[in-house]
């Protein structure tokens, strides 16, 4: 069995269905614009296996043909990346556009104008997610995205919240250009998985993936991060997240889980007992073997049993957004 088939998680995941557990899986595609060849093969891959697919899109550079190659049984969400995908930061730092390095108000500001332009772009497909371009936000402005009318965020490899769940896998090594080497993405792939196993963040077989949160059913998230973790957002934060098969509505999320800022790329983040397994692609830098990277994990993770993929509206707590805000 060469890398490609990914034996390492496929073990992890044999050891997850002899257990009686399953694994909860969801994936994040980001930098989406219109429609492109790229993207009609991304939504081919999707439709294959039927998994859901969260769309971030750059608001400034959306044309209406986004939408053309979907259809209403289609199960795709759109989230707001940023409004034009420019850095402003400062020479020698890590590059940002919402990282507390201009003005607050010209921030949300951006982030408003993207919001209204998705509503009344995505037909109700618009959740509101805010996915920072980078994978980085600074704590000013995240504490005050509610302001904007979104409630959700999702980065890279960051301990998370209610309305609030992040990416662990990226098919792409950015430092190197290319896509991610299969022996790697197997590797990491199989840490994720391990540490769901040994740390309960994987769910008894037969309780739904996206059963609601109860009050009373708390779980911590290690605020733990690799040397070839993502960059984590400016400063720190305080969240957990409760395991994507556990959530029940209104369960507040509030153990603090500290994260220093700084850190390399996105590569794979440290592994997490509680959150759901984000797979994180973008789908205008893949190359050809990124593609079959793509395909080869998602026939791997295809729903079946010990293997779900929760609806992200349920995974994420929230409801679509409809329109604009008046």
């Amino acid at each position: 069995m060469s890398a490609a088939d990914f034996p390492l998680a496929r073990r992890q995941l044999d050891a997850a269905g002899v257990a009686g557990v399953e694994l909860a899986f969801w994936w994040r595609d980001d930098d989406a614009r219109g429609a492109t060849p790229e993207l009609a093969r991304l939504l081919a891959q999707r439709r294959e296996t039927g998994v859901p697919l969260a769309l971030a899109v750059i608001p400034d550079r959306t044309r209406p043909d986004l939408l053309d190659g979907m259809t209403a049984d289609d199960d795709i969400r759109l989230f707001l990346h940023g409004w034009c995908h420019a850095n402003h930061a400062p020479a020698g730092e890590k590059r940002a556009e919402f990282g507390d390095h201009r003005p607050a108000a010209a921030m949300l500001e951006d982030i408003s104008r993207g919001r209204d332009r998705l509503a009344a772009l995505a037909d109700g497909r618009f959740l509101p997610v805010f996915v920072p371009p980078w994978n980085r936000i600074g704590p000013g402005i995240a504490a005050r995205l509610g302001e904007t009318g979104l409630s959700g965020l999702s980065v890279f490899a960051r301990p998370a919240s209610r309305h609030c769940v992040h990416t662990h896998l990226d098919l792409m090594d950015w430092r190197a250009g290319r896509a991610q080497d299969a022996a790697t993405l197997d590797r990491l792939l199989a840490a994720q998985i391990a540490a769901r196993l040994a740390g309960g963040g994987a769910t008894p077989a037969g309780i739904p993936s996206a059963a609601p949160m109860r009050p009373d059913m708390p779980t911590e998230a290690p605020a733990r991060m690799s040397a070839g973790g993502a960059d984590p957002i400016a400063g720190e934060t305080s969240a957990t997240i409760p395991s994507a098969a556990r959530m029940r509505p209104g369960m507040p999320a509030e153990v603090p889980a500290r994260t220093p800022a700084g850190g390399p790329e996105p590569v794979g983040g440290a592994p997490s007992e509680t959150q759901p397994i984000g797979l994180l692609t973008h789908h205008l830098q893949h190359d050809a073997a990124a593609w079959e990277r793509l395909a080869a994990l998602l026939t791997q993770l295809a729903p079946r049993p010990g293997v779900v993929w929760p609806k992200l509206p349920d995974l994420f707590a929230l409801q679509p957004v409809t329109r604009p805000r008046s």
